[in-house]
Order: structure tokens, then sequence, then C-alpha cells
């Protein structure tokens, strides 16, 4: 059994939600989107892993607090109309 930490799955999520806002600027989706698309990608990741069971809440939890933690940092560099 493969276990991942706390810290790994931060990263991974926080790289998805980084990747979904660079979507919304260039193929400017909305933030329902946005986050569907980081939690597929999320997702991804951890079946590439050897994760073969994947539960969706923690995977949506992962994204919506890596959206929250890069939130102002998001903001400053993904401004609309830029």
């Amino acid at each position: 059994m493969t276990f991942l930490s706390a810290s790994s799955s931060s990263k991974i999520a926080q790289a998805a939600v980084t990747a979904a806002e660079q979507l919304g600027v260039t193929q400017s989706i909305t933030g329902a989107v946005k986050k569907s698309q980081a939690v597929a990608s999320v997702e991804t990741q951890l079946k590439a892993m050897g994760f073969t069971k994947v539960d969706q809440q923690t995977v949506e939890n992962a994204v919506e607090k890596a959206y929250s933690d890069l939130k102002n940092t998001i903001e400053a560099t993904y401004t609309k109309g830029a």
C-alpha cells in the first residue's frame, strides 16, 4: 500500500489549481470549470503515481484548500483582462 503525504498532495493540488487558473486566462473558463479541471488533474496525477482508489471529496477539498492558500497570488498574477 502506498501512502501520500499531506505535503505531496498539497503540492499536487497547488500545481493543478495554478494550471487551471492559467487555462482561465487563455481559454476564458469559469470558476466551476477551473475547479473541475484542477480536480481531474489531481486525480490523473495520483493515478499516474499508482493510486488506484481516489476519494473524490478528498481531492475536491485539497483543490479548494490549494485555491484558498494561493488566492492572493493567483489574483495578482491572473487578473481579468491581463
